[in-house]
């Protein structure tokens, strides 16, 4: 756990409770299927296999807006795209 990214490894495919306040500027890779906000503003991970993964926050605007699947508020909470995709 830094300033700007958490990595981790997941045993299992599955959803995950991170106790850390959720940011739709979180920019998943590895094993993660998408990041999403709980109703409790705490960060949900779902993670689509076994092994490890990062969240980061890039260290500027351009390179944020640059990256594919930034977060779009779908519904009543904040989701990435994969997310939403991966909830239809």
């Amino acid at each position: 756990l830094g300033h700007q990214t958490i990595a981790g490894t997941a045993s299992a495919a599955g959803r995950y409770l991170l106790r850390v306040r959720y940011t739709p500027y979180w920019v998943a890779s590895g094993t993660i299927r998408c990041v999403g906000e709980r109703a409790d503003g705490m960060t949900e991970l779902v993670i689509a296999r076994p092994g490890r993964f990062t969240l980061s926050i890039p260290s500027n605007l351009e390179k944020l807006l640059a990256t594919p699947g930034f977060a779009a508020v779908v519904g009543g909470g904040t989701r990435h795209r994969a997310c939403a995709r991966a909830e239809r």
